[in-house]
């Protein structure tokens, strides 16, 4: 029975989700690089970015972390969702307000020193774990949501700090004229642009994550399990 969807998610509910599941479905995809040696995860975490006031220009961009869960309905990770961002867009101090403080008051030799340090640690895989638990380029995959500032999507470069892998950004939806059954018919359709790093895996690979991406968005009521009290999925999306 699937359960009954009592709150309005946004895209970037529904991307963390499909991305979390298609990296379940290809474990291979669930890996990085440090050192030049191939590691394989031990979790799936997603990390996106939000503005701290939303469609405010001046403010600061935010990283959220989460590590998903294979039984966690796509509601409960909905919430948790909504409540890493009531934090990010509240006068609450974060982890990264006070790394990048601390950061900003040193002086720059220092400062190069540190980075330096710490992609040392990173290419020998050494670095605390508490660190990489909390900073958000340690992650499986990185997602970026234009389409909520109504920007269309572009390519993102992979970072050199940290061992993210994949990065999905989505553009705002459009219509566009689409082959169906041999006829040219006009859809919404949600542009999406994915980057990752090929030394994880081959292409094959990377194919199945993104078919089970495309599976889930093209219906995700019933992809993640989730419909209205009149068995809609009208409000899904907005």
């Amino acid at each position: 029975e699937k359960a009954r969807l009592k709150f309005d998610a946004t895209m970037t509910h529904v991307l963390v989700a499909a991305t979390a599941r298609a990296l379940r479905k290809n474990q291979n995809m669930n890996r990085f690089v440090a050192g030049h040696r191939l590691y394989q995860r031990d979790g799936v975490w997603v990390t996106f970015s939000m503005k701290r006031k939303k469609l405010d220009k001046a403010a600061k961009l935010a990283t959220v972390k989460l590590e998903t869960f294979g039984d966690e309905s796509f509601e409960e990770l909905s919430r948790r969702i909504d409540g890493e961002i009531s934090v990010q867009r509240s006068e609450q101090i974060t982890y990264e307000d006070r790394e990048l403080g601390l950061l900003s008051k040193l002086p720059r030799p220092i400062l190069r020193l540190c980075v330096a340090f710490g992609r040392c640690a990173n290419y020998f895989n050494l670095l605390p774990g508490d660190f990489i638990e909390k900073d958000g380029m340690f992650t499986s995959a990185f997602i970026a949501n234009l389409g909520s500032l109504g920007m269309k999507p572009g390519y993102h470069h992979l970072f050199e700090w940290g061992n993210c892998p994949i990065f999905i950004v989505a553009g705002e939806i459009e219509q566009r004229v689409v082959p169906i059954d041999g006829k040219p018919m006009v859809r919404r359709v949600l542009p999406l642009k994915i980057t990752y790093d090929e030394r994880i895996d081959d292409g094959l690979t990377a194919k199945g994550a993104i078919e089970s991406i495309v599976e889930t968005l093209s219906n995700p009521a019933n992809s993640l399990g989730c419909l209205q009290e009149d068995g809609s999925d009208r409000n899904l999306l907005r």
